[in-house]
């Protein structure tokens, strides 16, 4: 997999500027990903790494879930 950017933007980026657009509170933002192009946000927010994904991106996550499904529930109960 190729992934293309331009210089300097990427998921994180883009998320950063919607919180700022916004004024929201960035610390309650979730993020999944698997795969490289997620490490970005992965490491800039609460970030959750499903299975599959490789070493370099279960590293950059702060947590790991089974199912995304489980995980929103989950999230939702607190």
């Amino acid at each position: 997999t190729i992934d293309i950017n331009t210089a300097g933007v990427d998921k994180a980026t883009g998320i950063a500027e919607i919180v700022a657009l916004r004024k929201w509170d960035g610390a309650g933002i979730v993020t999944v990903g698997d795969g490289g192009n997620d490490v970005g946000m992965l490491k800039a927010y609460r970030g959750y790494t499903v299975p599959g994904a490789s070493a370099d991106v279960v590293k950059a996550g702060k947590c790991a879930c089974g199912d995304v499904a489980e995980l929103l529930e989950e999230l939702m109960r607190v």
